[in-house]
């Protein structure tokens, strides 16, 4: 198994948890006092998926977040659930992240956590804004990570996409050496290069064409 990183950033944990358990759960710590106050413990109402509604239950009580990166000890082998168990799950886990999402927006319907994470977190932006449940500077950096790599820059005509390092920074997959930290505007996306002049995009849900682009004259 490949070494897990350090991640500190509680905000961007409880923003990954939407999409993903990322916690290993035969690794894990949690303050027992933490879950006495807030009267957290396993539900037997999500089968075969407790421990990944814990974790989202404390997250929702801003319990801080980490993982302590470094080589795996150990492996756990997980039995594989029969059919029908799994659909238990998938209701399970649905039913979780929905409660979750919920507290961004109450009137998100439960099966809108279904949708692609680049679909899903413009909505948890927009309704964010008013309770200002999780930080906005990372809900912004996990729609440009989910959506940006999506996005064909077709003006000027250079082929290949970004691809996502960490949080705002990207790369060119077709010229790895070239990075860029990007930053949204009411205009598009903005393309802050390390080592050239920073360029201005309008954007549609698809394709980004530079702000007062001239093709090259032939």
């Amino acid at each position: 198994m490949a070494p897990v990183a350090d991640e500190t950033d509680s905000e961007r944990l409880k923003v990954n948890l939407i999409f993903d358990n990322v916690f290993p759960e035969a690794a894990a710590m949690v303050r027992r006092e933490f879950l006495s106050s807030e009267h957290l413990k396993f539900s037997t109402d999500h089968k075969n998926a407790e421990v990944y509604d814990l974790w989202l239950r404390v997250a929702a009580k801003n319990g801080q977040l980490g993982v302590l990166g470094g080589e795996p000890v150990v492996t756990q082998a997980i039995t594989p659930l029969s059919p029908a168990e799994e659909r238990k799950q998938s209701k399970s886990l649905r039913r979780s992240r929905a409660a979750f999402v919920h507290r961004f927006d109450p009137n998100l319907r439960e099966r809108i956590v279904e949708l692609e994470p680049c679909d899903l977190l413009p909505l948890l932006i927009a309704g964010n804004k008013e309770k200002e449940f999780v930080s906005e500077k990372v809900l912004l950096e996990a729609e440009l990570q989910a959506c940006v790599p999506h996005l064909t820059f077709i003006a000027p005509d250079w082929s290949g996409q970004l691809s996502a390092i960490r949080g705002r920074r990207f790369r060119r997959v077709d010229q790895p050496d070239e990075k860029a930290t990007l930053t949204r505007n009411p205009r598009g996306i903005v393309v802050e290069w390390d080592h050239r002049p920073a360029e201005q995009y309008e954007c549609n849900t698809v394709t980004c064409i530079k702000s007062g682009y001239k093709p090259p004259i032939r």
